[in-house]
């Protein structure tokens, strides 16, 4: 039975009393239920270690991905709700209310579950960003034509996404089903799986490379300071590159990025029907040269573009390979029995690609190219020859290389552009280039 306060008016029923009762046990209820932001707050940062690298997790992060849920369970114990200082204001409602509660008791539960489609965005991202991606090895000759390892290679590895899933999402879950402290410090070691490289130092006696099977030349004389740093970075990147039997060489995919932070400076190159500066002027100067180098060597050519006008750097006419990154690309096939050794080397102004691989007896011929066509309009069409023969005189591939250039008048250079401000698309560096340019060929006129 209800102990009724006397001071309660007489004509509240005992239905009224109960339906008071109800209500204010449902306010009591939910008001001083805590946010999940105060429970999370005095979490800690979380470090995870990656092999030797070290990462964090910071609580601002992993608080976003934490939603509590809150239940009202029977319990032996006196009410975690029933808290007097709910009823200082001496309503008469208090008394009968808190005399409910203590006579129904009851306990809030909390847990916790985790976004799973944020945890794994962040894991995908960690994944990125800790990467290792496998070296292949390189090789280079010694002096007696023996080949060494100068970059032996090595495995690469990743994180493993499903086991660092799960090992963030137990510890994060038993983190929150304790009391916080400010002394508390967690750290994870997450798993990794290895990425193999494709050619290890100790596969070197089965490539088979014992022979010069091709060279290509070309001259820069004539080349700025900084398209002449261009020329020799381009062609460290393809020294001692090794191309499988059958594999196809992309020179775009070796060559990388093109910009300042990859350590490439402005020079002459032409875009957007100009000769303007950009970064890595002086890059077709090596491709050209490993083309030759390719043709020369009786591979396959499977992707070459000729420039848009003839370049001096490029005699003769019709013998050049045009690359920009993305497109055009520069490739082949390495069609030879065993592995192909590139090597790349400088002498005074001419830069030599050799390459070295087995030799299958073929013979390969290759004309001067002839031009075609020479037009009033400043055109130039030319085409080459390349032709393969194996050992046995069976004919192994023919091709023909046709280029078609325009007239270099379509393309103004610097000297020829009237530019008064920068250019939207141009670099700070690049515009000082471009007036370098202008002052360097009004000296020369």
């Amino acid at each position: 039975m209800f102990a009724l306060n006397p001071f309660y008016p007489s004509s509240f029923s005992k239905k009224s009393y109960i339906l008071l009762f109800l209500f204010c046990s449902f306010i009591y209820s939910f008001e001083k239920i805590p946010s999940v932001h105060a429970d999370i707050l005095p979490y800690p940062d979380i470090t995870l270690s990656i092999n030797d690298e070290k990462f964090t997790l910071k609580e601002s992060t992993y608080a976003e991905w934490v939603s509590p849920s809150f239940f009202l369970i029977p319990s032996q114990e006196p009410s975690s709700l029933a808290k007097t200082q709910l009823c200082l204001d001496k309503h008469p409602l208090c008394s009968l209310e808190t005399s409910q509660r203590t006579a129904f008791h009851r306990s809030i539960k909390k847990t916790y579950s985790l976004n799973r489609e944020l945890l794994t965005s962040f894991v995908l991202d960690l994944q990125k960003q800790s990467r290792k991606d496998p070296e292949d090895a390189r090789f280079s000759l010694s002096s007696d034509n023996r080949v060494e390892s100068f970059h032996a290679g090595s495995d690469g590895y990743q994180i493993q996404k499903e086991e660092s899933l799960s090992l963030i999402q137990k510890e994060l879950l038993q983190l929150f089903s304790q009391e916080p402290s400010s002394q508390q410090i967690i750290s994870l070691t997450l798993p990794t799986e290895p990425i193999r490289a494709n050619v290890t130092s100790s596969d070197a006696k089965e490539f088979g490379i014992t022979s010069l099977i091709g060279e290509g030349r070309s001259d820069f004389s004539g080349s700025s300071n900084d398209r002449v740093f261009n020329v020799r970075f381009g062609m460290e990147k393809f020294h001692g590159v090794l191309v499988k039997p059958g594999e196809e060489f992309s020179f775009v995919e070796i060559l990388g990025e093109v910009d300042e932070e990859h350590g490439w400076r402005p020079e002459l190159v032409i875009r957007n029907n100009r000769t303007e500066p950009e970064y890595g002027g002086g890059i077709c100067q090596v491709s050209t040269t490993l083309f030759r180098a390719a043709v020369f060597s009786g591979l396959q050519i499977t992707m070459r573009q000729n420039h848009s006008y003839p370049v001096k750097y490029y005699t003769p006419i019709g013998f050049d390979a045009s690359v920009y990154v993305p497109m055009p690309d520069f490739r082949f096939v390495n069609n030879t029995p065993g592995h192909i050794l590139i090597q790349g080397r400088i002498e005074g102004k001419e830069l030599i690609f050799s390459m070295y691989g087995t030799d299958d007896g073929r013979v390969v011929e290759v004309d001067t190219p002839t031009i075609l066509e020479k037009n009033e309009d400043g055109t130039i069409k030319t085409v080459f020859t390349q032709k393969v023969q194996k050992a046995s005189g069976e004919l192994l591939l023919e091709k023909k290389f046709f280029s078609n250039y325009d007239n270099p008048d379509n393309y103004p250079k610097p000297e020829d552009i009237d530019l008064t401000e920068k250019p939207k698309d141009w670099s700070k560096r690049q515009w000082e280039e471009y007036k370098k340019e202008i002052e360097a060929s009004l000296k020369n006129r």
